[in-house]
């Protein structure tokens, strides 16, 4: 009697095994080549908003402050004298002393607060006037320079800090240390988004419901820059 093979030929059989190794093989290289792409595409916008965010601090050093008037010369003592020890640093009592102020934005376009630093925003009280035409003209900086991302006004913040290097009744008024920074910034995949997103999805404090809700959370930008041309 004549053995059946059908069973030995079955386990034998290779016929299918490249499209079994393909079909294995496939995704996981196209899973890497597009996280490639996702992160080319995430360090470009990475390094784009390093650039665009020196570029909105270069705007700001000529522009007229955002807090309004936070820069102006001090009067009722004589004009020469100096606001700052040169030795120490400390305040010599013939300035009006000014802390360093954050400028953030509110949702509604025309308004936002100046506050100290370190203070609470929601409790802050309003010190100065709100220069929107400023704020407008840094932001539209930063934006024309970014690659893809375009800022939502409260991701923008701007400080200004004296630099203990002014004297009463300055003409162009309290040599600042200005800073811009961007913040709250998440980067979403183009590719992977579906399944990576899940692991970025909370926002971090301070940045809920700014910007972007979900993606890959970037650190602040911020530049400094000495005063120029403030009025």
């Amino acid at each position: 009697m004549k053995r059946d093979g059908s069973a030995s030929s079955l386990l034998n059989d290779t016929g299918g095994a490249t499209f079994f190794e393909f079909t294995v093989v496939f995704p996981l290289v196209m899973l890497v080549v597009l996280g490639s792409i996702d992160a080319a595409v995430l360090f470009m916008n990475w390094s784009s908003l390093g650039r665009a965010t020196y570029v909105g601090a270069r705007v700001a050093v000529v522009s007229p402050p955002i807090a309004t008037g936070i820069n102006a010369p001090t009067a009722g003592t004589a004009g020469g004298q100096s606001c700052y020890s040169f030795s120490t640093g400390a305040a010599t009592g013939k300035c009006t002393e000014k802390a360093a102020t954050v400028c953030t934005a509110s949702a509604t376009a025309g308004s936002g607060t100046c506050c100290p630093l370190n203070s609470n925003v929601s409790s802050c009280t309003k010190n100065y006037d709100w220069n929107e035409a400023s704020f407008t003209k840094i932001l539209d900086a930063i934006n024309n320079g970014s690659s893809t991302i375009a800022l939502d006004r409260r991701q923008l913040q701007v400080r200004y800090e004296p630099m203990g290097l002014s004297y009463v009744q300055r003409p162009v008024g309290t040599p600042m240390l200005v800073t811009v920074s961007v913040r709250c910034i998440r980067y979403p995949f183009y590719f992977l988004q579906p399944l990576l997103g899940w692991a970025f999805s909370g926002a971090s404090a301070g940045c809920q419901g700014i910007g972007q809700p979900t993606g890959f959370p970037l650190p602040s930008f911020s530049t400094s820059l000495p005063s120029e041309d403030l009025n």
